[in-house]
């Protein structure tokens, strides 16, 4: 990884929690490496360009068998996020080495690690607070997000779009997981573009996934205009793979499940 993305090594774990764990873990690592002091703002965000993924679990069975009904095209959306991402942390690291008062002295990068001094029983219940207070996190904002995907369609603002997918897809932006469901409940268009819109929703994360991820990344000073650049460009080269590779994944294996 340090070769790959110039990157440090610690981020090849982060890039496994992330691609295993989905959204917001990797930035959620990420995070408090920096309040730790083990990256430099610069690596932080570099490592933001790949190690901001959705789950596995997610893009194969909430996304691909139950909202598609192909476990084929679960598997479009999975590969084109992950190859996405690896490309992404690619083009990032040469945007990043043209990039002029980002990266921080080598010699303050790394700070002595502290002893932890406290018992098991204390770890493991600072442990769970943590995990309930993203998760509280995580939920609010979900709520929020759908709520405000509810708002447009009551005030009439998406009645000018007349096709689902259309309607589907800007919700997505907002709630990716809405967006996608509206999407694959259309009739007016095929399973690829599906994939394609499908990808594109999973690899940005819409608005929801955003708020989420930056919540979690205190410490790490990232502009929010720069990061969402990062997960719009991750989408349209998620996008892009799947709409070339959803004819060949689809003609090989195509299994319809579910009604």
């Amino acid at each position: 990884f340090q070769k790959l993305f110039g990157t440090p090594g610690s981020s090849a774990f982060v890039f496994i929690i992330s691609i295993t764990s989905g959204y917001p873990m990797g930035p959620r690592v990420i995070g408090q490496m920096r309040r730790r002091g083990e990256l430099t703002d610069q690596e932080g965000i570099q490592m933001l360009s790949f190690c901001s993924t959705s789950g596995p679990l997610f893009m194969l069975g909430t996304v691909g068998a139950g909202m598609l009904h192909s476990p084929a095209a679960g598997a479009v959306v999975a590969l084109s996020h992950y190859v996405a991402a690896v490309l992404n942390g690619l083009l990032f690291r040469i945007f990043g080495k043209r990039g002029k008062g980002r990266r921080i002295s080598a010699g303050i990068r790394y700070t002595e690690p502290s002893i932890d001094k406290r018992s098991m029983l204390e770890m493991l219940t600072d442990s769970i607070i943590s995990s309930l207070k993203t998760l509280g996190v995580i939920c609010c904002y979900i709520i929020i997000f759908t709520y405000a995907t509810d708002l447009l369609e009551m005030t009439g603002a998406l009645d000018s779009l007349k096709e689902p997918h259309d309607s589907g897809f800007l919700k997505g932006l907002l709630e990716m997981t809405i967006g996608i469901d509206e999407i694959s409940a259309s009739e007016e268009v095929g399973l690829k573009l599906k994939c394609t819109m499908a990808s594109f929703l999973v690899s940005f994360g819409g608005l929801s996934i955003f708020a989420q991820s930056m919540s979690v990344l205190s410490g790490l000073k990232i502009s929010p205009f720069l990061f969402f650049r990062i997960k719009l460009f991750h989408g349209i080269l998620a996008a892009i793979i799947a709409y070339f590779s959803a004819p060949y994944l689809l003609n090989r294996a195509v299994q319809s499940v579910g009604f």
